[in-house]
């Protein structure tokens, strides 16, 4: 009888306690989420190195011949030829420069340093033609790719990357990138993402082909960049660069595939960074979203509709530049936490709001307004879906959860410059979103009537 009383109570405790107990419970899982979520997955990780290697001396003396595609390269290419020239432990090293119709002192500051020029027509230029045919004038038993604009923050760097390669059995290395001094909020935070989602935030790895050849697996484990990539000239020769984007993952892939292991090293690295404009990121990402396409060709492609991108974009981009308007608008000199407390307040009320969006912004540059005017218009003439708000959300998340933590993490208030650096961290963001949306129709609708203008002029000059 006890117990049936008993039971019967706790029961009706239960019943009585659970509509109140519910709302506690899911908003303290909501703080926790919110919590966790905010670390900042950048904090002291621009000035982290992997585990130290020491150096050895000793048996040093391979050559090299390194391969930099240019084109007005300016005081940055004088930079890295005077850094190459004073790398210690090193044979020989035999500068190859591939220039592609530059105007400026380029050639002659190549000549003088001893660099051998090639010169091609600008119109000849691919990623993959130019570093192969400076590959092919190459002597040394290994070549090295570089960009124009890398800086070498050691004297033995080289020596470190040649070590590494030997050490770890791999038959090409790249080394992480660390952002100049001068570098914008964007660039920082864009390479420190890069290094935590390809985990490249510990030790030297190595990589190799996954027991699983999906396109992300293939991707994580075939990662080198031509920013700086040190490959055995002999395997490099039966391998080559092939497509015009995307050349070095490319590269990565074939030799893995191979049986070729890779390496990334992290107890060395080069400084490399892009203040670029918003312009500049959104065809950058357009050209990649279609080069990927290319080179995990046999996996199927996301299904796209038109009307549906199209009016996703348009929607994002009424959001985002309320939320530049917030961004300049709030007042200075407040802490970072508040600011981030009043501008997720404020963002709860827009996300779902259809209409009313500011209708320009100072800090638009005319590239970007020119492909979101055509869009519009495209909009006005078509059928276009109601947008489901995805890439909303996505400007939301990176607003909230990657600029967010990492600004509480390492500023004391919200002033002007800060402002200015934030907005041009979510705008470049935004451009960076709408050139991924626009590749896959690029990938399934190359010859789309109505977009084949759009895709010709992002395709340019990348």
């Amino acid at each position: 009888m006890r117990s049936s009383f008993k039971t019967r109570l706790t029961g009706r405790l239960k019943s009585c306690l659970r509509p109140l107990l519910k709302p506690l419970l899911a908003r303290l899982r909501r703080l926790l989420k919110r919590r966790v979520s905010r670390v900042d997955p950048c904090r002291s990780l621009e000035n982290r190195q992997g585990p130290g290697v020491p150096v050895e001396f000793k048996g040093a003396g391979e050559t090299v011949s390194v391969v930099i595609p240019t084109l007005n390269g300016g005081g940055d290419l004088a930079e890295l030829l005077r850094g190459l020239r004073d790398q210690k432990g090193i044979g020989e090293i035999e500068i190859i420069v591939v220039d592609s119709g530059s105007t400026d002192e380029t050639l002659q500051v190549c000549r003088e340093s001893g660099a051998e020029v090639i010169e091609i027509p600008k119109e000849s230029f691919t990623h993959s033609f130019s570093r192969n045919l400076g590959a092919e004038r190459g002597t040394g038993k290994y070549l090295l790719f570089m960009t124009q604009d890398v800086a070498l923050a050691e004297d033995d760097w080289l020596l470190r990357m040649i070590q590494g390669l030997k050490r770890l059995g791999a038959a090409a290395v790249s080394s992480v990138e660390r952002p100049r001094e001068k570098a914008d909020l964007f660039a920082r935070l864009a390479l420190c993402l890069h290094r935590v989602t390809w985990k490249t935030d510990g030790g030297d790895r190595i990589l190799a082909m996954p027991r699983r050849a999906d396109p992300w697996s293939l991707r994580m484990n075939g990662q080198l960049t031509n920013v700086n990539c040190l490959v055995d000239r002999e395997i490099f020769m039966k391998h080559r660069f092939k497509g015009n984007f995307a050349e070095d993952l490319g590269l990565g892939i074939s030799l893995i595939r191979g049986g070729h292991r890779l390496g990334m090293l992290t107890s060395t690295h080069v400084i490399h960074s892009h203040n670029r404009e918003g312009y500049y990121h959104l065809k950058r990402a357009f050209a990649e979203k279609k080069a990927l396409a290319v080179v995990f060709r046999e996996f199927p492609q996301d299904h796209v509709v038109k009307t549906r991108v199209v009016g996703e974009i348009l929607e994002g981009y009424g959001f985002l530049l309320k939320l530049l308007e917030a961004i300049t608008e709030y007042p200075g000199s407040k802490s970072p936490e508040k600011f981030f407390a009043a501008m997720e307040k404020h963002m709860g009320r827009w996300r779902e709001k259809k209409s009313g969006w500011p209708l320009a912004h100072d800090l638009e540059e005319a590239g970007v307004r020119e492909v979101v005017e055509g869009l519009s218009a495209l909009g006005a003439r078509l059928p276009v879906e109601k947008p489901k708000g995805d890439l909303k959300d996505a400007l939301a998340g990176y607003f909230l959860e990657i600029v967010g933590p990492h600004v509480i993490s390492n500023y004391t208030e919200v002033d002007e410059a800060l402002k200015e650096q934030m907005a041009g961290a979510v705008y470049r963001q935004y451009c960076v979103i709408m050139g991924v949306e626009l590749g896959k129709c690029g990938v399934l609708m190359p010859r789309d009537p109505d977009l084949m203008r759009l895709f010709s002029e992002l395709a340019a000059g990348v």
